[in-house]
């Protein structure tokens, strides 16, 4: 996309510098602050089937319900990625990478041992299909190690929720 430079007085560019946040442009500034990008995960699943807008809620509350993450939404290229960044650290420990519309699908990433963020899985859903299709491989925070391997299924990922639970503990108790 084409950029355009853009004159602001000194007091509108001093309360940008104000409202940006690590490692954000004056740009993301621009379009969180005028609601251009999606901000919600209820916005970012808008056009996704309803069962998986529900499965990634629940993994989205899963996540959050400890309080303790800042929730940023970022442009990747043609999606969009919901960053959990620590309050004490400000480092991004799980993500939920969303693919566009055309293919309804999240990618369930965390901060692995060596620092970088690591697909656990996807949540998607086929197309006419009921069912909300889980992938997701459990590996150890500490070591990098496959602990098991699912691919169910299922309307409920009841059981990938311990894992990505424990998944969630870890990566916070190592990077937050």
């Amino acid at each position: 996309m084409p950029r355009k430079n853009l004159k602001v007085s000194e007091i509108v560019h001093e309360e940008l510098e104000v409202r940006k946040r690590r490692d954000e442009s004056f740009d993301d500034v621009l379009k969180r602050e005028l609601e251009i990008i999606p901000g919600t995960v209820g916005d970012l699943t808008t056009y996704y089937p309803e069962p998986l807008q529900k499965e990634v809620k629940n993994i989205h509350n899963l996540i959050r319900n400890q309080n303790r993450y800042d929730e940023i939404v970022t442009e990747k290229g043609d999606s969009y990625a919901l960053n959990y960044d620590s309050k004490k650290s400000g480092r991004t420990i799980m993500q939920l990478q969303f693919e566009t519309a055309s293919r309804p699908e999240v990618d369930i990433r965390f901060r692995n041992v060596r620092g970088e963020l690591q697909s656990i899985g996807q949540l998607l859903q086929q197309e006419g299909d009921e069912r909300t299709i889980v992938d997701l491989e459990f590996l150890r925070p500490d070591t990098g190690d496959l602990i098991d391997e699912i691919a169910p299924e299922i309307e409920r990922i009841e059981g990938a929720e311990s894992g990505i639970k424990s998944i969630e503990e870890a990566a916070f108790e190592r990077w937050g």
